[in-house]
């Protein structure tokens, strides 16, 4: 005797069917293009970090090394840690394409060279294995990526893309761009943003009480003499071998006789050169105060720090090489805006199948949790 199965399981069973064969090679469409599951994984990856960033930022509190503590089970403002990476990683992916799309716009093309180096760097990376001692994820980096669904060719995609990014950015701001920035402009973002100093750091290390009133008034010498125009390295050999013969008993001024040679050189090179903003904020808010051309003592708990301000536009070398960077910082926001506006408009269709098999887990776990 037959057993007749209900129309409804074997509905049910045709669906479960059709599932396990549903092809997961590519993980949505993009403009009606295939995107590779590999470059979905590998955003994953480089979501997660983004998504841990955040977590860490909007709960400061937690603590995130308490046992069984699981960031893949964290939720926040509606919304689960797995989620916002797979949606940041699909928002990536749509900012690839508006990459691409612009770059045809301004009729940009890569290169065979550009294929051959993306390839290259591609090999070398996946046999590599810096960076791995932190994690227990294989060998190489090639071992792990291939252990998640990364393959060699959705790396490579990911590095032309990038190419594609870097070339359209100069291609719109560069010195022969469709928007070129000025030297002028250039010139001034430098001036306004940066700060240029020299400091000679007096540690507190290993010294007695009753030497550091000695240290602040070497301190507020080695200041005035900044400004008279002492270079740098006498200073700094006059410290040490006040060290020397103070504090380790050595009586042979040594390092003087070392750096006699250096101090005929070019004082530029003592420069430091900083954003002004990444500066601690005291620190920050110190140095600002400071006329150019003239030098403070600065105090912590560390010790002395003579700061001898100077004038960026005095370093006009400085600001021709650090250019292609300086640009980066003037005009990468609005880069991102212009792609994210164009993202918007990409068309994207999701492959359910494979979102549901490539988990954020199963890519970005061994990365974010050996770290918590």
């Amino acid at each position: 005797m037959k057993t007749k199965i209900p129309a409804i399981i074997m509905a049910a069973i045709m669906i479960l069917s059709l599932a396990a064969c549903a092809d997961t090679r590519h993980a949505l469409t993009v403009n009606g293009q295939e995107i590779r599951a590999g470059e979905f994984i590998y955003m994953q990856i480089t979501a997660a970090n983004e998504v841990s960033a955040n977590y860490l930022e909007a709960h400061p509190d937690v603590n995130i090394f308490e046992s069984g503590f699981n960031l893949f089970e964290q939720e926040w403002d509606g919304r689960s840690f797995s989620t916002r990476i797979n949606d940041r990683a699909i928002e990536l992916l749509r900012e690839v394409a508006a990459t691409a799309l612009l770059f045809e716009e301004l009729g940009l093309s890569l290169t065979a060279e550009n294929l051959q180096d993306a390839r290259r760097y591609t090999e070398s990376f996946w046999d590599s294995s810096d960076g791995l001692q932190n994690f227990n994820i294989g060998n190489t980096w090639g071992e792990f990526y291939e252990s998640v669904g990364i393959g060699k060719e959705s790396h490579t995609a990911i590095m032309l893309s990038g190419m594609k990014e870097q070339e359209l950015f100069f291609a719109i701001y560069g010195e022969e761009g469709s928007e070129p920035v000025s030297e002028e402009e250039i010139t001034a973002f430098a001036v306004n943003n940066f700060t240029r100093f020299r400091m000679i750091n007096m540690s507190l290390e290993n010294l007695s009480e009753d030497s550091i009133p000695v240290v602040e008034e070497m301190a507020e010498d080695f200041a005035r003499r900044f400004e008279a125009g002492t270079p740098y390295m006498t200073l700094i050999t006059e410290y040490n071998n006040f060290l020397d013969y103070n504090f380790l008993g050595f009586e042979d001024d040594y390092w003087f006789d070392d750096y006699e040679e250096l101090l005929v050189e070019d004082q530029n090179q003592y420069d430091i050169i900083e954003r002004t903003d990444n500066l601690h904020a005291e620190f920050q808010s110190f140095i600002s105060n400071i006329a150019l051309n003239t030098a403070e003592v600065y105090s912590d708990e560390h010790g002395f720090f003579v700061i001898y301000k100077l004038d960026m536009l005095d370093r006009p070398d400085w600001i021709e090489l650090e250019r292609n960077q300086i640009l980066l910082e003037m005009k990468g926001d609005e880069m991102i805006e212009r792609i994210a506006a164009k993202a918007a408009t990409v068309d994207v269709v999701l492959n359910d199948a494979a979102i549901a098999r490539y988990t954020p887990e199963r890519a970005a776990g061994s990365f974010l949790q050996p770290r918590f």
